[in-house]
């Protein structure tokens, strides 16, 4: 009778507390600093832009405590020179003012590793993110003539890297909230052609929603 009785709360025990991922698919927004910074710009005050997002995901497990989580993401990205001197071979010169903005749909696709805690659970990732640049928009002072924004052309498909950490919090069985802390990094300059390089440099942070399928 007492082994019955052991083995039966063991059985429930390991049932209720075994973990297990479960495929989410989800949405989310993120908001931060954006900031396409340049070697060649130098002296400058630089303001980076607010950076906006809004994405659609999924979280699909492969192993215990990993998923591979895929994106599909809209971003609204800009940067802010003021004051800034341009040094390159043939083009050097001192600048009043330069602005960009830049629309992007990118698809991340990225590898995370959660803990094993139920309802509150922390969580990191790792992976690549191809864009695709849909517009670009520049603007200088009407006085102030600059090369970099008339002769500068962006490469509509770019490459970078993201890293993540976040939390993720349980509240019904089959919905969670999340909250990120996101960096991107370009794996390359973002200039197709032009007198100066760009590299895309992003720190968002996202709130999120998802619900399991």
């Amino acid at each position: 009778m007492f082994t019955r009785v052991f083995l039966t709360l063991s059985i429930c025990f390991t049932a209720g507390f075994t973990y297990a991922q479960k495929t989410y698919k989800g949405g989310s927004i993120e908001f931060g600093r954006s900031q396409f910074a340049s070697p060649q710009i130098t002296g400058d005050d630089s303001d980076p832009s607010m950076g906006i997002g809004i994405q659609g995901f999924i979280q699909k497990p492969v192993a215990k405590q990993f998923n591979v989580k895929g994106v599909l993401a809209f971003q609204f990205l800009g940067d802010r020179y003021t004051d800034f001197r341009m040094e390159l071979d043939d083009h050097t010169g001192d600048f009043e003012g330069l602005r960009y903005r830049f629309g992007y749909v990118s698809m991340p696709v990225t590898v995370q590793y959660h803990s094993k805690k139920r309802i509150l659970q922390p969580y990191g990732g790792f992976g690549l993110v191809p864009t695709f640049l849909v517009f670009t928009n520049a603007s200088t002072p009407d006085d102030t003539p600059c090369l970099i924004y008339t002769d500068t052309e962006f490469r509509r498909f770019q490459f970078n890297i993201q890293g993540e950490v976040g939390l993720q919090f349980q509240y019904k069985r089959k919905k969670r909230f999340s909250l990120a802390l996101v960096g991107v990094y370009s794996l390359h300059d973002t200039v197709k052609s032009g007198p100066a390089k760009f590299y895309n440099r992003q720190l968002m942070f996202s709130i999120g929603h998802s619900v399991r399928l």
